[in-house]
This record gives C-alpha cells, structure tokens and sequence, in this order.
C-alpha cells in the first residue's frame, strides 16, 4: 500500500514537472526579460525584402513589442495568412510558419496574429532577371547592311520574355556599327566599317553580349521568297529577300531592299515593321522586286478573284497537359481550290479563356496557353467565315524531358538545332521546345538560345563538350553537345538527281561529311543555288532552306556550299502533267485521339511519280 502510494506521488510529480517544462516551452523569449512580465502592445511583421522572386520563398517574422521596451519572437506562434494566395501562400505549418511563397505576379498583405494583435507586411511578387541572352549569335554581315538584335530574359523562376524593347543597348566599336534606342528600332545595328564590335543589352544590372563582325563582302544575289505566290483578293502576302554574298554568307535583307510592285492590283510595304508585306486590291499579277546596291531579286504574285470558302484549323482535337502551350495554324481554302496559310491573318478566339487562352499579338498569333483543366473551342475567324478546333487541356503533369539528337558532335563554326519532348504522367507527348528553358553548361564552348524563332539552336564557340539542358519547372532533361575540331571535307545532297514535273517543287537537303568521320545536317546552314533560276529556283530563306521550285522545262544544277565546300544535284524539270493522285496509306485504321500522316503521291504523263504532299489541299 505505501508503495502504490509512492508511484501515485512520483506519477502527479512527473505530470507537474511536464505541464512546467510545455510552459517554459511556450512562452516566447524576449530580449532582458520573461514576457509574461509585459503587455503585449503590438505585433510588427518584418522581412529581408518587401519583394519576393516569382517561384521562390522568403521566411517573414513576427516581432511582439510588449510594455517596457522588450520584444520577443512570435513567428512559430502566430497565425498567419495572406489576402491574396493566388499572388502568395504564407506557411503555418509548425516547422516552417512565416514562410511566404511567390505564386503570381503582383501583391498581397500577409498578416500575423497573435493574442488578438494583427501585424501586416504589403509583400509584392515580381520576377527577378538572372540573365539576358542577345540573338543571333556572333553574326556575320556585309558592310552597308544592319542587323536586327533581340534580347530574351530568363528569370528565376525559370520563365523567359523578349526584352528587346527594354533593355539598353550598346555597341563596343562605334567604328564598326552602331546599335538604335529609338523606339520602334531598338536593336537594330547598322554596319559603318570593317570589324568586329560587341552588342550588348542591360536591363536591372543584368548583360548579356555577342560579336558582330561586319565584312566587306559583296551582295551577288537577292531571292524573295514565297516563289510566285498565288493569293485571293482581299488577303495579304508577305514577302522575305534573303542576300546571297560573296563570302558565303546569306542575310535576311527584308528590312534593307526597296520593294516594288509592277502592277496596281498589289501593294507592297517600305514602312518601317511592314517592309515586304503586300496588300491585294485587284485581281491581276504583279512582279514583286527586292533591290538592294544595284541588286534585285524578284517574284510574280497572282490575284485571283477567288473567295474564300472554308477554314481549316489544325491540328485537329490536340490535347496538352496543363500549363502547356499549343501553336495552331489556319489555312484558308479558297472557291478555285487554291489554299493559303491565314495564321496571321485570321482573328483568333477560345470559347474558354478560363481554360486556355489565344494570341493575336505579333509574337504569339495562334498560340494557345492552357491556364486550368477543361474543354475549349479554339477558332479562326476572317471576313465572317470561322474554322475552329477543340483543345483539351489535361490534368496530366510533366514526368521527364527528352532532348534531340542526343549526344550529337558539330564542327567548330557550325550550329545544331535540339528539340525537347515531354513526356507526360498520361502517357502522351508533346514538343516542348518553345516551352522549356533551354541552358548550356559551359557557354564558352556552346551557347543555346532562348529567344522566339531560334529556341534550341546551339552555336558553336570553341572546342570541347558542353551538357545542353532544358527545364520546365523541376523537370529537365539533358544531353551532351561535343563541339569538334574537324573540318568539313564534302557535302552529299540529296536526292542527287531529280526530275520534276513543271511547277511542282522538291526538297533538298546537305549532309556534310566532318574530318573525323562525323556526318552533319547542314541543309540549314549551306548557300543554296542554281546554275538557271529560270528553269529552277532554290531558297536560302529562313525555315525554307533547300527548297527548290521547277519553273520551265530543261536542265539545271542545284548546288550546296559551305566553307569553300560544295556540292550538286541534277534536276530535269519536264513538261509533263498530273494525271492522278495516289493517297498513301490506302486504308489505315487508328486509335481514338491518335494521329496518322497521309502522303499524296502525284503521277504524271510521263510515267514518273512526285511526292506532292505540300501541295495538294
């Protein structure tokens, strides 16, 4: 009995000792004395910054200010919160309570309260610049030509913007070029003398820079390109020169030519931001010119009095994780069965602008970003005809990022071209490259863009490997870029020999042969040309490179040349006609919500067959 009694004395001790320890625990400390012998007077809420970096945190404390001048910590005692958890969440959790995070741009109050006191902090979230990438990379052009610069921002949170507009430009050798801060011209560098010179941007202490060199090689060519284009009336056309110079360069010279119509019944644009894009306004053909230092290059634009009978919207029923992004085209069918891409010339719409929205702006026409699960109609609509599409947007959530070629080896003065793959928790897959941010890990031997048109393109600096990389939030995926010393030593075109049905076309494209052994794409980087643009042109324009048009019967050479290299196909182009189309596959036979390409196969007079795929409706 006395025992029983001792334990019942030792349990109530130790219960006591316990209830005295928690209390001690949770009475916060303040600095020369116990708080509990002060008032509380207030609750002051105070952090490192009043600014937070979009997709970061930042730990915010609570202050209790009692009578007689003490404070004390009450930060894992308070209860906190915001009043706005789209802008920013603040934690109260016990382990990490005060710890604010930036989910959207612009500001929130974040109150803490304790014991009926309220403290609040005004906290704004932006996003921070951690770097700017200047485009293109160390170009190369002629004396009395300019280039165009842009600036592209990738901040912390992983995001990117063109900063072309904001930043501030600057160029090292005056003597070689200057570079505009004018509005409606920033970026824009035009070549005074022989040189190198460094363009560089700064925007909020942050630079990015590359190399100009200006050469004092001569313009022998210019092409305009679409090739003698046929539009309805009422449309619009807009049309590229690309220079061919003497050193073996090509330069987009759009912004440079004087352009001129031969004919009334089109109007061709010199203003500045509209130079080479042509308005209809009669049924007709006009020879569209380019001229630049007593050099022209020219094209037959055709009006016809067409109209237009349907839109087509593609691609057809795509379906994209949330937070992706999808680009769509419009392609107008026309009354003569002519067709006609009208992407930026359509109005675009989405039924659901709380599940996706749509661009029509200069940068992002028919490009679609997905904000929340759902169904939305995405439509096109001009002169009061609309095709649209349905776009589903997914709870799927990025699993892994794969990068293409992997592990590829280019010679040193080339570039490589990567594409990102995401593969999603659904099991589907979508081209992410526009998406991702895209770093190099040693841009001393590789750069990697960033900026709109150029995404992945690698440009070699040096020798050696770098580990290129691309990142969509936590989720990224890498492969290793050699850059070689070998040299090219040949160039194989294919297909070497061709024959064309007149007016039809065909691509080519150059594999260059490296020292090493390596075989490299170089369709993109050549100087296309031929030996008689009367019977065959050839384009050296941007995201046309290699394509040839026939356009009088005979013979022709087209040849690719690169670093003094060079190489030929032959090309027949004939007189013979289309007699029927053969679609392949005959019959197929495909899941819901997959896709299959079809070919369409053109057979002619002369027994001869042509892939005519691009150029059917």
């Amino acid at each position: 009995m006395t025992l029983s009694n001792t334990s019942r004395l030792t349990a109530i001790l130790s219960t006591i000792a316990v209830t005295i320890i928690i209390g001690i625990m949770a009475c916060p400390s303040r600095s020369g004395s116990n708080s509990s012998n002060g008032m509380l007077l207030s609750v002051e809420v105070t952090a490192p910054s009043s600014t937070v970096a979009l997709g970061t945190t930042q730990q915010l404390t609570a202050v209790g200010n009692y009578s007689g001048g003490t404070t004390a910590d009450l930060t894992a005692l308070a209860q906190w919160s915001s009043s706005d958890e789209a802008v920013g969440t603040v934690s109260t959790d016990v382990s990490s309570r005060g710890l604010v995070s930036g989910l959207g741009l612009g500001s929130t109050t974040i109150t803490a309260n304790f014991k009926g006191m309220s403290g609040t902090l005004t906290l704004a979230v932006s996003r921070v610049l951690a770097s700017i990438e200047v485009t293109p990379t160390n170009p190369q052009i002629a004396l009395g030509t300019s280039e165009q610069f842009a600036a592209t921002g990738t901040y912390v949170d992983g995001t990117t913007a063109d900063l072309t507009t904001q930043v501030q430009w600057e160029s090292s050798g005056e003597g070689a070029s200057t570079i505009s801060n004018v509005a409606g011209s920033q970026g824009l560098a035009q070549s005074v003398g022989l040189g190198d010179t460094t363009i560089t941007a700064t925007l909020e202490g942050r630079s990015g820079s590359t190399t100009m060199t200006v050469s004092n090689a001569m313009l022998l060519t210019v092409e305009v390109t679409p090739t003698n284009p046929a539009i309805a009336l009422g449309t619009s056309q807009q049309f590229v020169a690309t220079g061919a110079f003497s050193d073996g360069t090509t330069q987009d010279l759009s912004m440079e030519v004087v352009w001129s119509s031969s004919d009334a019944s089109a109007q061709i644009s010199n203003l500045p931001g509209t130079q080479g894009l042509t308005n209809s306004v009669a049924v007709g053909s006009a020879t569209i010119s380019a001229t630049l230092a007593g050099v022209t290059g020219a094209t037959t634009l055709t009006i016809s009095d067409a109209t237009l009978s349907s839109i087509e919207v593609t691609p057809s029923l795509p379906e994209i994780a949330l937070g992706g992004t999808q680009a769509f085209a419009a392609t107008g069918i026309f009354t003569d069965g002519s067709v006609q891409d009208m992407t930026e010339q359509v109005e675009w719409s989405s039924s659901v602008e709380s599940t996706a929205t749509i661009g029509n702006g200069a940068a992002d026409k028919g490009l679609a970003t997905s904000t929340a699960m759902g169904v939305t109609t995405i439509s096109a609509t001009f002169s009061g005809l609309t095709g649209s599409t349905t776009l589903t947007v997914s709870n799927a959530t990025l699993a892994s990022i794969d990068i293409t070629p992997s592990h590829p080896s280019a010679a040193l003065g080339t570039t490589q071209a990567f594409v990102a793959t995401g593969t999603y928790t659904d099991s589907t897959t979508q081209d992410v490259t526009d998406a991702v941010t895209w770093s190099t890990s040693a841009p001393m031997i590789a750069t990697v863009s960033n900026a709109e048109g150029s995404r992945g393109l690698a440009t070699t600096v040096a020798v050696g490997s770098t580990t290129i990389t691309a990142t969509i939030g936590d989720t990224s995926g890498s492969t290793v870029f050699t850059v070689s010393a070998a040299v090219l030593v040949a160039i194989a075109i294919s297909p070497d020999t061709a024959t064309l049905a007149n007016g039809t076309v065909q691509q080519f494209t150059a594999l260059g042969l490296l020292s090493d052994g390596v075989r490299q794409d170089l369709t993109d980087q050549v100087t296309w040309s031929s030996s008689n643009d009367t019977i065959a042109t050839v384009s050296n324009a941007s995201g046309n490179h290699g394509h040839a048009i026939a356009v009088s019967v005979g013979n022709v050479s087209i040849s690719a040349s690169l670093a003094g290299v060079s190489s030929s196909a032959t090309v027949e182009v004939t007189s013979a006609t289309l007699v029927s189309i053969d679609i392949v596959p005959f019959t197929t036979s495909i899941a819901k919500g997959t896709q299959v390409q079809f070919s369409a196969l053109g057979n002619y007079s002369d027994e001869s067959t042509q892939d005519i795929t691009s150029e059917v409706t």
